[in-house]
């Protein structure tokens, strides 16, 4: 398995994922900013400096099905108050190495999309 979160999203650009084994990796944390859980199939990530033995008393000590613990609410908010953060929503993040060429459909800037999170 990789040693860092950069080794393993790197991987998974590349196509490489994380074994679909059920498990939980725990890495560092990259940066001071950035700490949470990447969810891939049958596989979780939680990247923080916390001990890697909370992390892993902390998800076992839920009642869940042990495939969703690291994305169960009550995880993310025991990490989120151990780390001194706040879950506001669950999140994507897609990774991937760029298309040759441009892209078939014509892109056209939206000025007013009328989404609140975004901001001109």
């Amino acid at each position: 398995m990789a040693e860092s979160l950069r080794d393993i999203l790197e991987a998974a650009a590349r196509g490489v994922f994380p074994a679909a084994d059920g498990g939980v990796t725990v890495v560092p944390q990259h940066g001071e900013r950035d700490a949470g859980v990447i969810a891939f199939t049958a596989h979780s990530v939680v990247f923080t400096d916390e001990a890697e033995g909370w992390v892993r008393e902390t998800l076992g000590a839920l009642d869940c099905d042990p495939l969703a613990a690291a994305m169960h609410p009550r995880f993310l908010t025991a990490l989120a108050a151990r780390t001194g953060r706040a879950v506001d929503t669950v999140d994507v993040l897609l990774t991937g190495a760029p298309l040759p060429g441009r892209p078939e459909p014509a892109l056209e800037e939206v000025a007013d999309a009328g989404q609140p999170r975004v901001v001109s």
